[in-house]
């Protein structure tokens, strides 16, 4: 019979046994999803906790979670806060937050997210992305949207080059700048009593989810026909039925 210790797993056979990769477990653990490992002499060492974590943050993902939103949810979760609370609901706050908790790291950190920025003329294209935004006063990085260097790492292990998946979120960056500023100009047509406030606040989990919506839609409209016979995200339709194509 396996001692406590011998039943414990390195981060390989974790990596092996959940069939997550070890770069992605690390990431988890710089995100705060994932405790860090006990250790045994050198060596981090991963139990049962370990693997249902992962488990789950797999299930969410495949709800459509951000990995911010599940650092929250689990957050919540583990200091009691009841369910509306856990789900982002409270009284007179109908829709749940879209903000994404940004992060700090260190050089060896941001590498273990996105490997490919440990070459500068990566890291330069991220930053001009707004993906990430050095801090003059330490060696650390302030990353806005982790979601987001985790989609672009993603990218890259699907077989996109770094220069090409990081140029994508630049692009991404300047059209979403363009809407902001569409949907600000027609917000300042309002009277400035607090009214733009007040509307921006109620609508902005329904903005946030439009975008997404309209995205993941254009998106499939593009793809070949086959992509998105095999690609469903939730119920969106992008095309009508009788078209014959779904996403």
């Amino acid at each position: 019979m396996l001692s406590d210790v011998e039943a414990l797993l390195t981060i390989d056979e974790l990596a092996a046994a959940t069939k997550v990769p070890t770069r992605t477990i690390r990431q988890y653990q710089t995100l705060g999803l994932l405790a860090p490992p006990s250790r045994v002499g050198r060596v981090g060492r991963y139990g049962p906790s370990h693997q249902e974590r992962l488990a789950a943050i797999h299930r969410l993902q495949e709800r459509g979670y951000s990995l911010a939103g599940m650092r929250d949810l689990f957050d919540a979760w583990e200091s009691g806060s009841e369910f509306r609370t856990v789900v982002g609901l409270t009284d007179g706050q109908p829709e749940a937050p879209v903000d994404e908790a940004a992060v700090i790291v260190t050089d060896e950190q941001l590498v273990s997210m996105v490997p490919a920025l440990a070459k500068p003329g990566n890291r330069r294209i991220a930053v001009r992305a707004g993906l990430i935004t050095r801090r003059s006063e330490k060696a650390q990085w302030f990353v806005r949207s982790p979601s987001a260097l985790a989609t672009v790492a993603d990218l890259i292990a699907g077989g996109i080059s770094a220069p090409r998946a990081l140029a994508l979120f630049e692009h991404v960056t300047t059209v979403l700048g363009a809407l902001g500023g569409v949907v600000a100009t027609e917000l300042s047509a309002i009277e400035p009593d607090g009214d733009r406030t007040a509307l921006l606040q109620r609508n902005r989990a329904l903005l946030g989810r439009t975008v997404a919506t309209l995205l993941i839609a254009a998106i499939g409209e593009h793809l070949p026909a086959g992509d998105t016979d095999r690609i469903r995200i939730g119920a969106i339709n992008s095309r009508p039925p009788d078209s014959g194509r779904r996403f």
